[in-house]
């Protein structure tokens, strides 16, 4: 939505462009932190997901492998690490 406004309303003065190309330059670095930065919470139980984030290095608590336990209504009632 940003390029399109900035393209729309027609500015195209020189300090446009330069406070358009610091904007993109720090959406890319917030990107790029993010992507590296946030644990993989895909798949996960809230219990799984209060481990990671209680965690020192919530990312390297996410890529540990666990084994859940269930009772017979699918519930967790356990977490184990393998």
């Amino acid at each position: 939505m940003v390029s399109f406004s900035y393209f729309a309303t027609g500015a195209r003065t020189d300090k446009c462009r330069k406070t358009y190309i610091v904007f993109v330059v720090w959406d890319a670095v917030q990107f790029t932190v993010w992507y590296f930065m946030m644990p993989e919470t895909k798949q996960r139980t809230l219990e799984e997901l209060d481990d990671i984030f209680a965690a020192k290095n919530p990312v390297k608590q996410s890529l540990k492998v666990h084994k859940l336990a269930l009772n017979s209504e699918k519930q967790v009632v356990g977490i184990e690490d393998i």
